[in-house]
């Protein structure tokens, strides 16, 4: 079973279809791209769920689901 990571959009830009995450864990940013979304609207300042991975490049977050805007984050794995 994998950990999915709570986090929130520190960074997006629709123009290009990129952004960042930040988790409350640590203070690593990961790298998400659009297609990485499997669910809602990302906006700076969104929470989100996701999984953790890696490439040559650095920490990215995978499977990205935007949380609806009432959502509270209360950090750390679930």
């Amino acid at each position: 079973m994998t950990l999915k990571i709570y986090g929130r959009i520190e960074y997006w830009n629709l123009k290009r279809g990129f952004g960042f995450i930040s988790d409350s864990d640590d203070d690593v940013s990961r790298f998400f791209h659009l297609s990485n979304i499997v669910s809602g609207e990302p906006q700076v300042g969104a929470a989100c769920i996701y999984d953790d991975g890696e490439t040559k490049k650095g920490k990215v977050a995978l499977n990205v689901e935007v949380l609806p805007s009432n959502h509270v984050v209360m950090g750390g794995a679930q």
